[in-house]
Formats: structure tokens, sequence, C-alpha cells
């Protein structure tokens, strides 16, 4: 190659490259023909671009926040399948809000299992009835006078079982329906009293409606033969039942849940049934020479005469309820508490029975409707069935303690307490002002004097019941 064309060549890779003209200023070379100036275009400006809203114009715009980025999720073991959803519901979408998802809020959710039912055994004590005079007195020969029977209605330990059960509605467990049946056995107590010659003398005391001074009607007579007085003999007895009953339905609404604490409300409607009942038995056998009537038929020598007196009560609440669970998990040992209060009318029943039977000189039964306490229809007695209806509560407690057997299984011990007031109780309606006229063994039966007698008290009391609680709680 020439020393020409190397220059020629030199001169071109230097053009190419542009370094060397930029940083050197060219020097003429006479050697070599001048260069082509290059030709250069002019460029449109670029058009103006209008600021966007709250962006003046010259400066920069404010910087933008960068949303912020999930949570990484655990690492898991070599060869596990990466699962970034909830480990409780199984949900592979992050923040699953499912009843039993481990994500999202806890405290807006319920429990995990949606369906509960319980069975629960208890064994109750319920506060005794008792007449508000003596039903009958006697004394021994010799002896000071004392009350027999006083109508006490301490029925000792009642035997009651209830169910209960619910649902959750919505997916979050937070809303549901729940129900609970509770029903006790009837128990009955027995008292009697019994004399006659040698035995005891026995009265059944009242207040006469006519003279308004003490009087009695004989039993049996323990001094028969003694200073002319005559043989009786004869026996009394007392019996008084109960029996409670309780039904309620409601709508449920979780307020807090955590894996250790649970509290919810509960507002529907409760229904308690009370039924009890006092009655009296006397059977009495007048001796030879001993007058006996009914209904002033006179009665065969050494026949029985019985006389039967009984005040049936109902009491059933209807009303609205409020009620509240809590409960706090220590490992598998649960405290719970549960209150609840009603207010509502109670439809009280007050019915007052009885009867007079016994045999004629012929042979023949003679019975007559009225006893001694128990007598005398509507305006002159009380034989008859009064029903009011009165604003009541109804307040019951609920205390446990509570073992998980299983994850589906738990069983609890707890005290329960109920009180129902403004509550017909029947002793308090046995009233011991007694008109003679109406009680057919009475010799003044039939007669018009004096002001009437043997009413319905209509006075209201109290009722409680207590006691312990043994449950089994599933949950699926």
């Amino acid at each position: 190659m020439t020393p020409r064309n190397r220059c020629w060549l030199a001169a071109s890779f230097l053009l190419a490259s542009g370094g060397l003209a930029a940083q050197t200023p060219a020097v003429p070379n006479p050697l070599l023909p001048p260069l082509p100036k290059p030709v250069v275009q002019a460029v449109p400006p670029a058009p103006t671009v209008p600021a966007p809203p709250g962006v003046t114009e010259g400066k920069s715009p404010p910087p933008v926040a960068a949303s912020p980025l999930p949570p990484m999720p655990p690492t898991l073991p070599t060869g596990e399948l990466f699962n970034p959803g909830c480990t409780g519901c199984g949900d592979g979408t992050p923040g699953c809000q499912g009843s039993s998802c481990d994500l999202g809020d806890p405290k807006s959710r319920g429990p995990r299992h949606p369906v509960w039912v319980s069975y629960t055994q208890l064994l109750m004590f319920y506060q005794p009835t008792r007449a508000q005079f003596p039903l009958a007195v006697g004394n021994a020969p010799g002896g000071a006078s004392r009350t027999l029977l006083a109508g006490d209605g301490e029925l000792g330990r009642f035997n009651a079982f209830q169910v209960a059960g619910g649902v959750w509605l919505n997916d979050r467990h937070t809303l549901g329906v729940a129900g609970d049946f509770f029903l006790s056995e009837q128990r009955s107590r027995f008292e009697s009293a019994s004399g006659g010659p040698g035995g005891l003398s026995i009265q059944r005391p009242f207040i006469d409606a006519v003279t308004g001074r003490p009087a009695s009607i004989l039993v049996s007579n323990a001094d028969a033969g003694q200073f002319n007085q005559p043989l009786v003999t004869g026996s009394v007895a007392t019996a008084v039942t109960a029996r409670l009953a309780s039904a309620g339905l409601a709508l449920q609404r979780n307020v807090y849940c955590t894996p250790t604490t649970r509290a919810s409300l509960s507002l529907g409607v409760r229904y308690y049934d009370l039924d009890e009942s006092l009655s009296v038995y006397q059977t009495t056998v007048n001796g030879p020479g001993v007058g006996a009537t009914v209904g002033l038929q006179q009665l065969a020598v050494g026949s029985a005469v019985s006389l039967f007196d009984r005040v049936y009560t109902r009491n059933q609440f209807y009303g609205g309820e409020l009620g509240g669970r809590v409960e706090h998990d220590f490992g598998i040992v649960t405290l719970g508490f549960a209150p609840r209060i009603a207010i509502g009318d109670m439809r009280q029943s007050v019915t007052a029975s009885g009867l007079t039977s016994g045999t004629d000189a012929a042979g023949a039964p003679i019975s007559r409707v009225g006893g001694l306490l128990a007598a005398g229809g509507p305006g002159n007695g009380n034989l008859e069935r009064d029903v009011t209806n009165r604003v009541s509560t109804a307040t019951q407690l609920n205390a446990y303690v509570g073992v998980k057997l299983t994850d589906h299984l738990r069983t609890t011990i707890g005290y329960q307490f109920l009180y129902l007031n403004n509550v017909a109780r029947p002793g308090q309606q046995l009233d011991p002002i007694v008109n003679q006229r109406v009680v057919p063994v009475s010799g003044a039966f039939g007669s018009l004097s004096g002001q009437p007698g043997n009413r319905l008290t209509l006075d209201r009391d109290g009722f409680y019941a207590h006691g312990a609680t043994i449950a089994f709680e599933l949950t699926y």
C-alpha cells in the first residue's frame, strides 16, 4: 500500500470513531485534499406536555410511595410443596378470612367448629314451700301440744337433665342460633301422724270465721275412756310435690374470639314451667256413742270419714332473655361463666279442691265437695281456680370448669343457680280462717252465719333452685 493510501485509511477510521475529532483540533495536511463539511439538519423542538395535577411547572413531581411487599412465606423443609395460603382451612389465597383461618384478624372470627351439642345432668335442690300455720298439732297423754305437720316441702335432691345445641349461620362463625330444653323429675314428700287411745291426740287447727277464736277438728283422742272422752282414732298426712321445666331459643353473636378466649352474647325467648301442690289427707274412725255427720247425714257407728284438701299451683313464665358467655382456656382446662336474665309475664294458676266422704247408717256411701281448708264455692269459699298475670323476672347463673378430652369433645363440672320472683307457692295459698258452714263434717254445715271464709290468699313469693352440673359437649 502506498503512503497516500495509508493516510486515507487512517483518516476514515478517525472520522468513523469520532473520538479523535472531538478531542483534537483539526490540523490541515498539505498532502491531503480538504474533507467535505458535514451537513447538519435542524431538529424541531419537542412538544410541550402539561404538568400533572399537583405538580408545579419546572419542578420535579413528588415521590410516589412504593407499595409494601407481601411478607415472605416461611421456609419449608426441602422436598415440601410451597403453599402461601392458610394452614388452618387449606385456602391457597393469602389472607383467607375463613372461620378456621390462622391469618387475618382472629378477634373478628368465632369458634372453629360450626355445630355444637351438649348433654347436662343436674343434681338440684328447690326452695321448699311451707304452710303459714300448722296443719296438724298433737300431744301424748299429759304432754304439751306440738306441731306434727307443717306442710314442709323440703323435697331433697332432684334429678334433672338438659340438652342444648346450636349452629353458626355464617362462614366466619360470628352469628348463630342456639336452643336448650330442661326438665326435672317430679318429686313428692309424704309425712303422717296417727293416734288414738294411749297414743297421740291429734287436732287440725284453724280460726273460726264466726267467733274469731282458735278452733280445731279432732282426728284422734289419746285419752279415750278417761274423763268421758270419746273414742276416736285416726291419722293425718301431708303430701308435697314439685316439678320444673324450661326451654329457650336465641340468636347468638360472637363478640370476641382468640385461640384462648371466647365471648358471646345471646338474645332470645325463654319459658319456665313450675308445678307444685300441697295436699292434706285425714281419716277418722268414731267409736260408739260418737256422733259424726257428713253434710248433716249421720254416719254409721264405727265407719271412717275421710277429708281431702289440695292446693295446686302452676307458674308459667314467657319472656325475652339476654345472656352471655365467657370462656378462657388454660391449656386443656377451660373456665367458663354464663349469666342470663329474662323479663316477661308470669301466668299464675291456683286451684283448690276438697272432698269429704263416709258411709251412712244404711251402708250407702256419702260424699260432699269440700274438706276443711279447701271448701265452699266461689264467693263462699275457695273451691275455685284463680288465674293472674304479673310482670316477673328470671335470673340464671352458670359457672363451670371444663377439660378438653379430644379436639371435638370436652366435659365440664359446674354450679347452676336459678331465681324466679313473683311466684305463687301452694303453702301460702291456704288461709287459716275457716267458716264451718262450708265444712261438710261440721254441725254448722249449710248455715248462713258469719262472714265467708276459706279464701285463697293469692300471696306471692320467690323461688330458687340450685345444684351441681356435669356436662358433655361435642363440636364438629
